[in-house]
């Protein structure tokens, strides 16, 4: 009895307690609210501006920036980054500045160490500096109106972001070089062609060569000659590069008699999301669409005359040479090295410091900071040359001029400004369509001896660029059917050097785009544009399923796989969330490939299609290619794998079979980048859903590691952007994957999110919008 009342006695406090905590919690969140509120509803004075500027935002808080000049429209484009996504952009300058290790620990020396031996702070600085007077007064408005916000708020009794309050982290101001140096760290985050050559050369010493040529075809191999050996490779080569898709229609083929384009982005998920939507007015021109805070431009959108959305090319940007560095020597042949000493502090640790060097073609890398370790030490190091290095970039002058065109020929007209990265870039005006190559292309020397697939030798001369190609040697993308689409996949057959890339993105997206078109007898409407976008039909899977059915003996199954078997027969690659074939097909197709792999010593599971897409297909239409991966045919280990996705899926699930669904596996996470691992704050910090598709359909849902169970899709269409030129002017339909505010308690973190797991858009127009909050930025 004594211990009963103990307990009882020990409730009543504990629940007295938790209310206490319920009450503080719900008052916190009441304050957070009234405070982001009246965040939107201010004046703040005295700012550095020609003329007052007024920021109006909507029922989702999207900003609307009324200006009268181009330049103050910037700065009310800094200031509504800054107050949306202050910490989201910080951090994204440290991560760019190799900063983060200082913050967070020696987790990110890695990290670290790259950015400072790349030194895209110094390289951003110089082409700051390269850049003209009218472009430089540009990016000093856009950081004056990012520090503005910063300073009206710095005296505020709650911290500028939660996250700030969390991490007891203060920033330096923003300068304007800090918008070049974002767009570098985005291009870098989207090109993984340096990681490609050295997984490239790992697997020319781990396979034999009728092995290679299927895997990877048409390689050329070096001439006899002694090669670097890689002791291992450390890590997956998945985590960067970046995909998307881009449709655009021409008036002549849709319903009303007026162009059409989408656009979305795949890059990953994260909360809030990588992107944010923006409308602004300067004079008589008027811009709205997708912005990535610290970057002062709309980077998918519309203007009154024309529209735009893009794509990677996933382009060859990047060749990789071994040098050998000798430290008693200043000269490697006849280049001269530079050195710099690196500084790296970390967090509870000592501070990192090593050498880097640097050659006029590019930095001195280190083979382990692409996760790579080398046999010989002295071959670890690399020369990098990369577009994205080039001082001579006017990245932001295209984007502006890109803005304000009236027409697709004056988007040409600016090309000339544009370096790197190169994307397809579609553009449409009222009645045509077309889609262009953007940035320029390394220029390699025809006898290459590595073609730039797999690392050179420095003291070659022909492995170094001979500079860039014009822009004439871009490829054109022609129609089909009066419709133009790009969704990473192939845009030439031109070979070596004028190739753009060996290794496309994509090869089935397009191939269901062409399906869509190829089924299409009525006129292109709205609803056509937005069904190529939530498109969740696996042309590969249809396809490959097919081919696993062809070499499965069906005559080994149980009574009990039979049934399972006949639905597999009839599915037609259509990854809806509640449903069991794409569940069975992605666990059948892993099973297989770990088998596949499990004799070669290799593992080559998550990074496969980023070498051939198509390797999968090939093997099983091809007897030749059978007999070197599974031994003579591959119906064994077809049928051994089905085995095996049925034992697993029955004892994750259990029977019926029909009750399997791939939502409950496959969960979309859009993860905040600081605060998402941490317990408690997770949950409200992140945003995890069931989710349809794959990383073959149109609506991307792409994991980073496809074997873990359960598996999380990180990377996806985090905008989704919609232009139809039959709607009232300045109409775009548009929505991101979270919401407009990177504040926790804001309401605003994570409204669009249901919107767009729904398939639905925001139809905005800036002139016939309600004004739920308004803030004035009156001029000094």
């Amino acid at each position: 009895m004594a211990f009963i009342k103990r307990f009882r006695h020990s409730l009543k406090y504990l629940l007295a307690a938790s209310c206490l905590i319920f009450t503080i919690v719900l008052l916190w969140l009441l304050v957070g609210f009234y405070l982001i509120k009246k965040n939107y509803n201010r004046h703040f004075t005295q700012l550095p501006i020609q003329h007052d500027v007024i920021i109006s935002r909507d029922d989702h808080a999207i900003p609307f920036i009324q200006a009268q000049s181009f330049k103050d429209a910037l700065f009310g484009l800094g200031f509504v980054h800054a107050q949306d996504r202050y910490w989201q952009m910080m951090m994204l300058r440290e991560a760019a500045k190799g900063e983060l290790s200082a913050q967070f620990g020696k987790a990110f020396l890695k990290h670290d160490r790259m950015m400072h031996t790349l030194d895209l702070e110094g390289v951003s600085k110089k082409i700051y500096l390269n850049q003209s007077k009218k472009t430089q007064e540009k990016l000093i408005a856009y950081a004056a109106g990012v520090n503005a916000w910063v300073d009206a708020n710095n005296k505020q009794w709650l911290p500028l972001a939660p996250e700030s309050f969390i991490f007891s982290t203060r920033f330096a101001p923003w300068q304007p070089e800090d918008s070049i140096l974002v767009q570098k760290f985005m291009h870098y985050t989207l090109t993984n062609k340096a990681e490609q050559s050295l997984l490239t050369m790992w697997l020319m010493q781990q396979l034999n060569h009728a092995q290679l040529s299927s895997l990877i075809p048409g390689l050329k191999q070096p001439d006899n000659q002694p090669w670097p050996i890689i002791k291992r490779m450390t890590a997956s080569q998945t985590s960067h590069s970046g995909a998307s898709n881009v449709f655009a229609i021409a008036g002549n083929q849709t319903a009303h008699q007026r162009s059409m384009l989408g656009s979305d982005p795949h890059l990953e998920w994260t909360a809030p999301s990588q992107w944010m939507l923006v409308s602004m007015i300067w004079g008589n021109q008027i811009v709205t669409g997708g912005s990535v805070p610290g970057m002062p431009v709309v980077i998918i959108g519309r203007n009154s005359d024309i529209a735009w959305g893009l794509t990677m090319t996933g382009a060859d940007d990047q060749d990789l040479n071994f040098i050998r560095i000798d430290p008693t020597l200043k000269n490697q042949g006849f280049q001269s090295l530079t050195e710099r000493k690196v500084r790296i502090p970390i967090k509870q640790a000592k501070t990192y410091e090593e050498t880097v060097y640097v050659t006029p073609q590019g930095p001195v890398v280190k083979a382990d900071l692409y996760g790579f370790e080398m046999a010989d030490p002295a071959y670890n190091n690399l020369v990098l040359q990369w577009t994205g290095l080039d001082e001579k970039d006017k990245y932001f002058d295209f984007q502006w001029a890109l803005m304000s065109a009236n027409s697709r020929q004056a988007v040409k007209n600016a090309l000339p400004n544009l370096i790197a990265p190169n994307t397809n870039l579609a553009i449409a005006d009222q009645f045509d369509v077309e889609i262009i190559m953007t940035g320029q292309l390394p220029n390699r020397h025809p006898n290459h001896p590595t073609q730039g697939r797999y690392p050179g030798d420095f003291n070659d001369l022909r492995t170094h660029w001979q500079g860039l190609q014009p822009l004439s040697k871009n490829p054109l993308i022609k129609y089909k059917q009066g419709v133009v689409a790009n969704t990473n996949n192939r845009v030439t057959n031109q070979p070596f050097p004028n190739h753009v890339t060996f290794n496309w993105i994509d090869r089935y997206r397009i191939r269901r785009v062409d399906e869509m078109v190829n089924i299409n007898d009525d006129p292109y409407d709205l609803g056509s544009m937005k069904a190529f976008q939530l498109d969740i039909t696996s042309y590969k899977a249809k396809w490959v399923n097919g081919l696993l059915l062809y070499h499965l003996d069906k005559s080994a199954l149980s009574k009990l796989q039979q049934p399972l078997l006949e639905q597999m027969q009839l599915w037609q690659g259509d990854m809806v969330k509640h449903r069991f074939e794409p569940l069975f097909y992605h666990t059948w197709l892993n099973a297989f490939k770990k088998r596949l792999f499990a004799s070669s010593e290799i593992n080559l599971e998550n990074d496969l299609d980023q070498l051939n897409p198509a390797f999968i297909e090939n093997l099983l239409k091809d007897k030749l290619i059978q007999e070197q991966w599974c031994g003579q045919s591959c119906s064994d280990m077809v049928l051994q794998s089905f085995n095996d996705a049925f034992k697993t899926l029955r004892q994750r699930f259990g029977d019926p079979f029909t009750g399997w669904q791939w939502g409950r596996l496959y969960q979309a996470k859009h993860e905040h980048p600081t605060l998402g691992k941490i317990p408690i704050i997770s949950l409200i910090a992140n945003i995890q859903h069931a989710i349809g598709g794959d990383d073959d359909t149109l609506a991307m849902a792409k994991p980073t590691h496809p074997n873990q169970t359960p598996i999380v899709p990180q990377k996806g269409a985090g905008l989704r952007v919609i232009v139809d030129f039959s709607d009232a002017p300045n109409t775009i339909h548009m929505v991101n994957s979270t919401g407009q505010s990177g504040h926790l308690l804001s309401k605003y973190y994570k409204d669009q999110n249901i919107l767009w797991r729904q398939g639905e858009y925001i139809i905005y127009n800036p002139e016939n919008t309600t004004a739920r909050y308004i803030s004035k930025l009156e001029a000094n």
